[in-house]
C-alpha cells in the first residue's frame, strides 16, 4: 500500500486556527453608498519566465473600479504589508476587506 502525502495547491495563506480572528466588518454584503467607502483586495499569483509575479489590486465595492495596486516577486507578509501602506496612505478607504482577515492572518 502506498500512501500519498495530499498535495496543497500553491495557496498564498494558510489559516492559523489558533489566530485571533478580525471582525468581519463587511458581513458578506459587497456593496457600498459612495466612492472610496469600502475596498477588496486579494493576492493573484502570476506565473513568469523567471519566477513568479505577485500582484495586489485594490478593488472599489462602489463601482468595481481598480483603484490601486502593488507587485513584487515575493509572496512574504511584507507584500500585503506594502501594498496597504502604499493603497492606504492616502485615507481614502474606511474599510479594508482581505482574504487574509478571514483566514486569520490579518
Amino acid at each position: 500500500m502506498v500512501i500519498k502525502k495530499k498535495r496543497c495547491p500553491n495557496g498564498i495563506m494558510h489559516p492559523d486556527r489558533d489566530a485571533e480572528k478580525s471582525e468581519n466588518l463587511i458581513k458578506q454584503d459587497f456593496t457600498a453608498e459612495k466612492p472610496n467607502e469600502t475596498w477588496l483586495t486579494d493576492i493573484t499569483e502570476i506565473p513568469c519566465r523567471d519566477e513568479n509575479l505577485y500582484l495586489v489590486p485594490a478593488l472599489d465595492y462602489f463601482d468595481d473600479a481598480i483603484v490601486g495596486m502593488h507587485t513584487d516577486t515575493s509572496r512574504r507578509t511584507g507584500l500585503c504589508c506594502r501594498a496597504f501602506e502604499n493603497l492606504a496612505k492616502d485615507g481614502r478607504v474606511n474599510i479594508w476587506e482581505s482574504a487574509a482577515q478571514k483566514m486569520g492572518a490579518a
